[in-house]
């Protein structure tokens, strides 16, 4: 197979359809926090929201990984997932994929701001660690798996949420000062 061809199977692998609902709570979550500062909906007031939004793709990306890195035996069985369970990408190369991602994501959510750093971890614990592994293994447990979805979703709209206002006093970094918000702007 040719080595261009080869890079594309790496970025298949994320699972790119599903950064689709969380690019979604992501933008609901910055219109609302915009919302509430400035009254009107604005995205991507500043450079450092696009870098959340991107670090948000990287850290679902790596979660999505992590899933399929603990599925790969049932999904040999079901027929689906093939990259990782027909072995067309090693499974060592999925695991050093999710990690840089995980650690990329990280390392710009707390450059950003430490409140982005610490939802990050908190979102990579609950969705990717305690979803998929053991000793929780939540995925198999109907009440936890939803409760996880919930709680990932939340965080994802959260982070939006934050990165949309301004004026957080966390959010150091914002190029510009907002006007003040009213309701009857």
């Amino acid at each position: 197979m040719k080595k261009g061809v080869e890079l594309f199977d790496y970025v298949f692998l994320l699972r790119p359809t599903l950064f689709f609902p969380v690019w979604t709570y992501f933008l609901a979550g910055q219109s609302g926090g915009a919302r509430t500062q400035r009254g009107s909906i604005e995205f991507f007031h500043s450079v450092h929201a696009l870098w959340l939004m991107a670090a948000v793709s990287m850290l679902m990306g790596s979660v999505f990984i992590l899933n399929q890195i603990r599925d790969v035996e049932t999904d040999r069985r079901n027929r689906k997932l093939f990259l990782l369970a027909n072995g067309i990408l090693p499974l060592r190369h999925a695991t050093w994929e999710a990690a840089i991602l995980a650690a990329a994501s990280m390392a710009i959510a707390f450059w950003t701001d430490p409140l982005f750093g610490m939802g990050f971890v908190s979102l990579f614990l609950i969705a990717g660690i305690l979803y998929n592994y053991p000793p929780t293994a939540w995925k198999n447990h109907p009440i936890f798996g939803i409760f996880v979805n919930g709680a990932g979703s939340m965080l994802v709209y959260d982070i939006g949420w934050v990165s949309g206002e301004a004026n957080n006093p966390f959010h150091f970094r914002c190029s510009r000062t907002p006007r003040p918000w009213s309701p009857y702007s």
